[in-house]
């Protein structure tokens, strides 16, 4: 779960999406009778500085920039599902502002494990 064996950056940030998707349905089976919503969204290749010290980033940037979203592009589907009072599937997981079905391994004993394994880590009982 914490890449002790083999480090990877893209790997890393890859299982750091995964964790968002699994913990907001973990926290809907949690506390989805609350008026608090949780949603996980996916906003698109945004052109960032998250690379800039990666020289494979600066060059695919350099080459594809043009190809990738802006910051504000790439924030609608969080105001989407934060602006959006009717949205029926709390825990949902959201892609250029509609519902898409998550990678196969969301599922609940996943996403169960991920938040017990956290809080253990954390040594915090929620």
């Amino acid at each position: 779960m914490q890449l002790e064996k083999s480090y990877g950056s893209a790997k890393s940030y890859g299982q750091s999406k995964l964790a968002n998707v699994l913990f907001s349905k973990e926290f809907v089976r949690r506390y989805g009778d609350t008026s608090v919503k949780a949603y996980s969204v996916h906003p698109g290749v945004v052109k960032t500085e998250l690379g800039r010290e990666n020289i494979y980033a600066r060059i695919m940037k350099s080459l594809f920039g043009w190809f990738l979203l802006t910051p504000v592009q790439g924030a609608q589907t969080t105001l989407f599902c934060a602006l959006t009072k009717d949205l029926i599937n709390n825990g949902a997981y959201f892609e250029n502002c509609q519902e898409k079905r998550p990678n196969n391994f969301v599922n609940e004993e996943n996403a169960k494990r991920l938040w017990n394994e956290t809080c253990k880590l954390l040594d915090i009982e929620w």
